[in-house]
């Protein structure tokens, strides 16, 4: 290994599968949400595609969706994962386990989350959730940050040298992406994040550095069937 090798980290970031938000009664369960039949298959799809690289470390979101994720992935890969305590999707405080019906009558401004989460609205400059909105008696997109990303920064720590996979969510990996690139959280919707997807970022010790891979994987497969305006079905 040359010594520029040992000061970079190659990190995979993957979001998790298909999970079942909104559930059969229309609520957001945030941690509680399992994968969908659908979400196992895209993360099977997805280990197929990794399972010829060279991956020393395996690691992962507290919430289940995750955890179901990287166990079908550790499972192809022959690692264990190690779940991280800080790198959690945001908290939605008291918007967890409410109805979608609900949020959409009672709460305007979070409308853009709302359309461009849940019903496929193309997030733009004039329609995305602002990276200062909190969640009621839960986080912003900042306050999240400030407990990732020094998260992030130690699990890079311990991987310089190596290749390692990261399972998580929309929001914290778009968040993370942020910080890697050096670009403004606040643009954070600029970068997709479609369920099953990789993105692979080469980084030093301050888990800054190069975006090699975006959001590939499921959308892989959409773009070579013809199917990407399927994907996404307005409000």
């Amino acid at each position: 290994m040359t010594t520029q090798a040992a000061q970079t980290a190659f990190v995979f970031l993957v979001r998790h599968g298909q999970a079942a938000m909104p559930d059969e009664d229309g609520r957001y369960g945030l941690d509680s949400a399992e994968l969908t039949e659908r979400g196992i298959a895209q993360v099977q799809r997805l280990a197929g595609l990794l399972g010829s690289t060279p991956i020393q470390s395996l690691y992962c979101s507290t919430m289940l969706r995750a955890r179901q994720s990287a166990a079908i992935l550790g499972e192809a890969l022959g690692l264990s994962p190690v779940v991280l305590e800080n790198l959690h999707e945001i908290d939605v405080g008291s918007f967890e386990g409410a109805t979608l019906e609900l949020l959409r009558a009672k709460h305007p401004d979070f409308q853009p989350w709302i359309e461009c989460s849940f019903f496929g609205r193309f997030p733009s400059r004039d329609f995305h959730h602002p990276a200062s909105l909190p969640f009621p008696h839960g986080e912003d997109i900042y306050q999240m940050c400030a407990r990732a990303v020094p998260a992030f920064v130690d699990m890079i720590g311990r991987e310089l040298g190596r290749t390692c996979v990261f399972v998580g969510h929309a929001w914290l990996i778009q968040s993370l992406l942020c910080h890697v690139t050096q670009t403004p959280v606040s643009e954070y919707f600029r970068y997709a994040g479609s369920n099953a997807s990789l993105n692979l970022v080469e980084v030093d010790g301050t888990g800054q550095g190069l975006l090699h891979l975006l959001n590939a994987g499921d959308m892989l497969a959409d773009v070579a069937g013809g199917r990407l305006q399927a994907r996404r079905q307005p409000a």
